[in-house]
C-alpha cells in the first residue's frame, strides 16, 4: 500500500479526535480496517506534496503534520458513518480540511514555503529544511554618495539633487 509509517494510529485518532470513541468504535466494527486503511492513504496524499520539498516521512512527524491527517480523517470517517451535511459542526470541520489542504499545499511550495519542518536524518537535531539565503543585490555606492553629490551641486552653484 504505502511506503510511508502512517501518521497516526486508530487509537490516536479515539483519543484526538473530536468525534466521540462510541461512534469510531462503532465505525471499527461495521468496517473493520476502515480507518486503518483511510490513514495509509491521508499519510500517502500528504507525504506526496510534502516530498517536494522535504524528505519525507518524518520521524516522529511534525505536530501539525499529524493535525493536517487528524482534520482530514475526521471528515472521512463522519462521512462513512453518515453525517448531515448542512450540520454547522460538520461544516467547521470540512473548513478545517479545506484550510490543512492550503497548508499543505503553501508547506509543499518549493520556492515559498511557509511551514518550516525538519528534515526526517536531523529530526533529533532540528535542521531546518529552509536553507539560509544570500545577498541578491549589491550597491556599489557609498550609503552617503547622494549627500556627495548635493555638496557638489551646491558648490558648483546648482540645485540641489531631490532624491526619492
Amino acid at each position: 500500500m504505502s511506503d510511508y509509517p502512517p501518521l497516526l494510529t486508530v487509537p490516536q485518532f479515539r483519543n484526538w479526535s473530536l468525534m466521540p470513541s462510541v461512534q469510531i468504535d462503532q465505525l471499527e466494527q461495521n468496517s473493520p480496517g476502515f480507518l486503518a486503511q483511510q490513514i495509509t492513504f491521508i499519510t500517502s496524499e500528504i507525504y506526496a506534496q510534502l516530498a517536494k520539498r522535504y524528505s519525507v516521512p518524518f520521524n516522529p512527524p511534525p505536530a501539525i503534520v499529524v493535525g493536517w491527517a487528524l482534520y482530514k480523517l475526521g471528515v472521512v470517517a463522519y462521512r462513512k458513518r453518515g453525517v448531515d451535511p448542512d450540520d454547522s459542526s460538520f461544516r467547521a470541520m470540512v473548513a478545517d480540511v479545506t484550510n490543512a489542504d492550503d497548508q499543505i499545499k503553501r508547506a509543499a511550495d518549493c520556492v515559498t514555503g511557509l511551514f518550516d519542518l525538519p528534515l526526517s536524518e536531523s529530526a533529533a537535531s532540528a535542521v531546518s529544511a529552509i536553507s539560509q539565503g544570500n545577498t541578491k543585490s549589491t550597491s556599489q555606492q557609498s550609503p552617503y554618495a547622494w549627500t556627495d553629490q548635493q555638496a557638489a551641486a551646491i558648490q558648483n552653484g546648482g540645485i540641489p539633487l531631490v532624491i526619492l
